[in-house]
């Protein structure tokens, strides 16, 4: 039985776009136009899939059981993905710090490198490098029916009544706990895969609406705050997470060489996007140009692709492709 599950590919792709939508709107929140707000929250998905999957794909390759010992395995994946970042974080450190003059030291950098800080995207390698190192540790809590019902009490009390009692107002630890709790599904989803997917077949119409309704209410809780309440480890984007993976499941969607086109260049777009979409804002600013929302994200958006793709179409050569992508 083959391991790999296209409608996820597609889903990888979606969250590629979304991870490009967010930011590319993010900094229109204030226009107050409802399309803004809307498009926005309903790309939050992006970071929870991203993990979701990323628990799923370790747990469907038979990582503890596929090698003589998991640090080999452990190893093996972080040699695919530090080469890029450490090449990325210097780039980053050079464009947002040494070359605007901002002192950044040796020691500095290499804090900075451990939580990827030298730009705002990049703490997602060392967040999915440390759930890598946390799960053998997840995966024994998944096959335990009583530790998974308690792993998955505890993320849905603290989570849901911190949003409504405001106790810890989205502290550190409670992210990097909602963090867990979406890798933890995706290791959760991997086991018995194929029977699981056979019974969700028989709520495919529950669960699509299921996940139009949380992405409605997503939406409106945004906009009762003013688009002040964005945070992707709400609840809310979690649960609206949990039933778009659940509906790719289910549901086979069009543009698929679309999708997977971006599913296969996702880390490099990730990695890279930041950079050009700062280049393109900054470009805009000093021409002094005044564009309503809906042009400028039409043209900068355009211009984050086209910047995008050639940079894709020189880094998928030799010797490029190791370091870079």
């Amino acid at each position: 039985m083959t391991k790999r599950f296209i409608p996820f590919d597609l889903l990888r792709g979606l969250a590629t776009i979304a991870v490009l939508l967010i930011h590319l709107t993010a900094p229109l929140l204030g226009e107050n136009k409802l399309w803004i707000l809307a498009l926005n929250q309903a790309t939050r998905f992006a970071v929870a899939v991203f993990l979701m999957l990323s628990g799923w794909g370790l747990d469907r390759t038979d990582a503890l059981d596929s090698q003589l010992d998991y640090p080999a395995f452990l190893k093996d994946r972080l040699i695919k993905i530090i080469p890029a970042y450490l090449c990325w974080s210097l780039i980053y450190a050079w464009a947002n710090f040494w070359l605007v003059g901002e002192e950044l030291s040796l020691l500095t950098f290499l804090q900075f490198l451990l939580l990827g800080k030298t730009s705002y995207h990049l703490y997602f390698v060392p967040l999915i490098v440390g759930l890598y190192i946390f799960y053998p540790l997840l995966s024994k809590i998944a096959n335990n029916k009583y530790l998974a019902i308690a792993f998955v009490g505890l993320f849905i009390f603290q989570d849901v009544s911190d949003h409504l009692l405001g106790y810890i107002p989205y502290d550190k630890v409670q992210d990097y706990y909602s963090y867990a709790f979406c890798f933890f599904f995706g290791i959760w989803l991997s086991r018995d895969f194929q029977a699981k997917l056979k019974s969700f077949q028989v709520y495919r119409y529950g669960i699509l609406i299921y996940t139009v309704i949380m992405l409605g209410l997503l939406i409106e809780e945004s906009y009762l705050s003013g688009g002040a309440v964005i945070a992707n480890t709400r609840p809310l984007v979690t649960f609206y997470s949990i039933g778009l993976v659940l509906t790719f499941m289910l549901y086979r969607l069009p543009f698929e060489k679309l999708f997977l086109w971006f599913s296969r260049y996702s880390f490099l777009i990730y990695l890279s996007h930041v950079l050009f979409l700062k280049l393109l804002e900054g470009t805009v600013e000093k021409m002094a140009l005044s564009m309503p929302p809906l042009i400028y994200v039409s043209v900068v958006g355009s211009g984050l692709l086209i910047c995008l793709y050639l940079l894709i179409k020189v880094v998928d050569r030799e010797p490029f492709k190791r370091w870079l992508s």
